[in-house]
């Protein structure tokens, strides 16, 4: 799971997936890498931990931790937070036991003849952890209290509370010495770690990956923890490689903000390399031929196009192919959903339900109501092809001119409300339709609910004086009693270039008599212009003469 849901790389098979292996790699790579990128990218990991900023040489697991912050990541990645955070844990309480068994033998070795000095020697270093016990009063009660409460955890809490029997050692006792780099270093860090009940009640209430493992380390606030730059991970970087696709060197920035470049630090995130990418949230408008498994899989280069998890090419079989990417994913990315696909709507006005990816499932829920699909522009014969589609496309264009006069008129503000029950771009873009609008129209529900729109609207006109005044009166029979409005489709037509309406049987000829009119206005006065202008020439002209003659 840990090595199929983090990006991955080609290269550094001697790097360790972590801080100590990131902080082992080269720094003079060309490209940096990171998850995090920033100008100064070299404070920033280049391994598969990209989300962790390297740490500094000594700081405290506690405070590297604390600085983690994956509110701003995806849903994917907050629970890859959780492996790779289970791995640091894992490593430090593996290092504190490697520690004090080294310790304990170095002890036995150190064998004292003195039976009175040793003696003494055990007095001073239990009167040493009483009194640090005194210090910490709260450290058991946090411990039961905390998020986390596992075995380990448990066996560790009880393994230290025999630290004060007779038959306790050297190792046992300086247990409780904090050896945290941070406290002794920084007096500010060893203040925020001691004060850690406002952390606890704003921070670490939460399920997140690194309030999960404060919670944790909580319960050996006391003891002798490691240093984050002295952790190793479980995962070298050549058993998973992690490595990120090259971000160049130089990023783009706003001129506005080229006086503040060093205050404003922009941060990138990036998964992926040149072998593989997760896909991208994108909308596709064709439909996809058949796949060849083989070829297809082979084009990924044998991984899975959600995670990037490697397939072997024996086991291709399992894998599940996704209608709306047009490839094929791992049975945890592909969990057989099913949902209608848009380019089978726009093509073919295919209803059909496709088994799809959950990115592509959780993809199309999100856009179910967004107008991204323009018909005109996609397919303009669907509109020949499907009466229903139209249907609804005419009642648009009614509606459309319809809203245009009732914005004008002060009468018509509990009508124009009325119009906002349906989505905006239903009466304003006459060719956008959401996936939601589609499946409405297949249903047959949509033309109900703009047919009853129409109707007031209709009725509103008939009774209101103020839009009776916005109508036209057809140039051709010049019935006055017969006002023709834009919206009246079945018996009006309206000119594409001035707007202007006629009746359709009146409206024969192949020019607009408004056009005409206009266009004849537009020649004369272009004449008058160049008139006056040559006149205006030609007096300048006969001034100079003038002057000479005198």
């Amino acid at each position: 799971l840990v090595s199929s849901s983090l990006p991955e790389s080609h290269g550094d098979p001697d790097g360790g997936r972590g801080p100590v292996s990131a902080s082992t790699q080269s720094s003079e790579l060309s490209t940096p890498s990171s998850l995090y990128m920033e100008y100064d990218s070299g404070q920033y990991l280049s391994s598969g931990e990209g989300m962790f900023r390297r740490p500094s040489e000594g700081q405290s697991l506690i405070s590297y931790l604390s600085e983690q912050d994956f509110g701003s990541c995806a849903d994917l990645e907050k629970e890859n937070a959780h492996f790779s955070i289970s791995e640091s844990l894992i490593a430090a309480i593996e290092l504190m036991k490697c520690n004090m068994m080294s310790r304990q033998l170095e002890e036995e070795e150190e064998e004292d003849s003195d039976k009175e000095i040793q003696e003494l020697k055990q007095k001073i270093r239990i009167r040493r952890q009483q009194i640090r016990t005194s210090r910490f009063p709260t450290c058991h009660e946090m411990g039961s209290d905390s998020l986390v409460a596992t075995d380990s955890g448990s066996q560790f809490s009880s393994h230290g509370s025999m630290r004060l029997s007779d038959s306790g050692s050297a190792e046992d006792v300086e247990e409780y010495e904090i050896r945290d780099a941070d406290i002794k270093r920084n007096p500010d860090s060893r203040k925020s770690f001691l004060s850690s009940d406002s952390i606890s009640h704003s921070f670490l209430n939460s399920n997140s990956a690194e309030a999960v493992a404060m919670g944790l380390l909580k319960q050996f606030e006391g003891m002798q923890l490691p240093a984050a730059s002295e952790l190793e991970w479980l995962v070298p970087e050549h058993d998973a490689p992690q490595k990120l696709l090259p971000i160049p060197d130089s990023l783009p920035i706003s001129p506005d903000d080229g006086e503040h470049a060093d205050i404003y630090k922009l941060r990138i995130r990036v998964r992926g390399n040149l072998e593989w990418a997760p896909p991208r949230p994108q909308i596709i408008f064709n439909v996809h031929p058949a796949p060849t498994r083989k070829v297809a899989v082979a084009k990924q280069n044998y991984r899975c196009a959600g995670c990037g998890i490697r397939t072997d090419p024996d086991y291709i079989k399992r894998l599940r192919y996704c209608e709306y990417l047009g490839k094929y994913f791992c049975q945890c990315c592909h969990e057989n959903a099913q949902t209608i696909i848009p380019s089978r709507i726009l093509c073919k006005w295919d209803f059909s339900k496709y088994y799809v990816s959950n990115f592509s499932k959780d993809l199309l829920s999100k856009i179910w109501s967004d107008p991204l699909f323009n018909v005109q522009d996609i397919n303009p014969a669907l509109y020949r092809k499907v009466k229903a589609l139209n249907q609804v496309w005419l009642l648009r264009i009614q509606l459309f001119h319809m809203k245009n006069m009732f914005k004008t008129c002060r009468l018509a503000k509990d009508l124009l409300d009325s119009f906002d029950t349906v989505p905006g771009h239903l009466t304003e873009d006459l060719h956008l339709y959401s996936l939601s609008d589609l499946s409405a129209i297949k249903k047959g529900e949509l033309v109900p609910r703009l047919t009853e729109l129409l109707k007031a609207g209709s009725l509103h006109v008939d009774k209101c004086m103020l839009c009776q005044a916005k109508g036209f009166i057809c140039e051709f029979c010049q019935n006055e009693n017969d006002i023709i409005f834009p919206f009246e489709l079945n018996k009006c037509r309206t000119c594409e270039e001035c707007k202007a309406c006629y009746h359709k049987s009146c409206f024969k000829s192949t020019r607009c008599p408004r056009c005409e009119r206009l266009q004849a206005r537009r020649e004369l006065m272009a004449k008058q212009s160049m008139e006056s202008y040559i006149s205006d020439y030609e007096d300048e002209l006969e001034q100079p003469e003038a002057v000479a003659a005198t």
